[in-house]
């Protein structure tokens, strides 16, 4: 339960992104899985999630994730 709450409470957009990079990652070959990764992290980091998650780390603080 303990683990659902984290992963329910953490940013989940991006741990969607990451889901399809797995999913992609058993069909597909490395070069394609890096470019992949390139574009999630891309996306990942336009995010108010993305921007959250770093002022909270500078202010040593647990981040409030929105899921955008």
């Amino acid at each position: 339960m303990a683990l659902a709450t984290r992963l329910a409470n953490g940013p989940t957009y991006s741990m969607g992104l990451i889901k399809n990079l797995v999913h992609q990652g058993l069909t597909s070959d490395l070069k394609t899985n890096l470019a992949s990764a390139r574009t999630a992290m891309a996306l990942a980091r336009q995010t108010e999630d993305h921007r959250e998650g770093v002022q909270a780390f500078i202010e040593k603080r647990t981040p409030k994730f929105l899921g955008h």
